[in-house]
């Protein structure tokens, strides 16, 4: 059989997906497509959470500390997924729902994003135990390059099915960074009237689809991505 470019193959992979995807919640009275208007306006995904294998030793650092293992979250997923994605699951610490922003790949591993390495029995053990030997060898330096990106995995907690990607620190973008925005169609005129109150430049947003992720597949992600910045 003939070989064929990576590229072509990845095309044809049923299982792996061009695009990472941030969603959004509730934070505080905040309700998810308000969260997502924020982001819009801000033009940043910020790293508010610490989710790592090494959690409780972080929480008892210093908040300057602290911060250095704080990350934005990210997920493979492609737009017809998302509606899926934001499903309740049991055992979940938090729930997302179906408003958020997708980038390509490239984009996000140009800012340093990494793929969460899922750590079971024994390497988990393994991986707590350079915590000591990193800060035994005055080098707690090498704990903000590894630990971010490490999550527990057992066989009562596995949340590898997210293939989730983790950025240290905020993620800034532009709008032309966006592959589009997810935003359920009865919320749309809120985001915009948001959006509009708080300063955004829509017509920089012009050109991303707002994609209601009920609907959207994506052999007609076009067809269902009204350019409401153009309205």
């Amino acid at each position: 059989m003939k070989a064929i470019p990576l590229e072509e193959f990845l095309a044809r992979k049923p299982d792996y997906s061009h695009h990472l995807v941030h969603l959004t919640r509730r934070r505080g009275a905040a309700p998810a497509w308000q969260v997502l208007g924020e982001i819009l306006v801000s033009q940043r995904v910020e790293a508010r959470g610490i989710h790592c294998l090494a959690r409780n030793r972080i929480s008892a650092l210093s908040a300057e500390e602290q911060r250095e293992f704080r990350v934005a979250c990210f997920a493979e997923c492609e737009p017809e997924g998302v509606a899926a994605f934001a499903t309740p699951v049991k055992g979940r610490g938090f729930q997302v729902e179906p408003f958020g922003l997708t980038f390509h790949r490239p984009f996000l591993e140009e800012n340093k994003a990494i793929p969460v390495l899922y750590a079971g029995f024994p390497a988990g053990m393994a991986i707590m135990d350079f915590w000591q030997l990193a800060l035994d060898a005055g080098q707690p330096h090498l704990l903000r390059q590894l630990m971010p990106y490490v999550s527990q995995k057992s066989s009562s907690f596995d949340f590898s099915w997210e293939r989730e990607w983790r950025v240290r620190g905020n993620l800034y973008f532009e709008p032309s960074d966006l592959c589009c925005v997810f935003c359920e169609t009865a919320y749309v005129d809120r985001l915009f009237v948001f959006g509009e109150a708080a300063g955004i430049a829509w017509d920089d947003l012009k050109d991303v689809p707002f994609v209601d992720t009920v609907k959207v597949s994506e052999d007609k992600l076009e067809e269902n991505s009204p350019h409401y910045a153009a309205a």
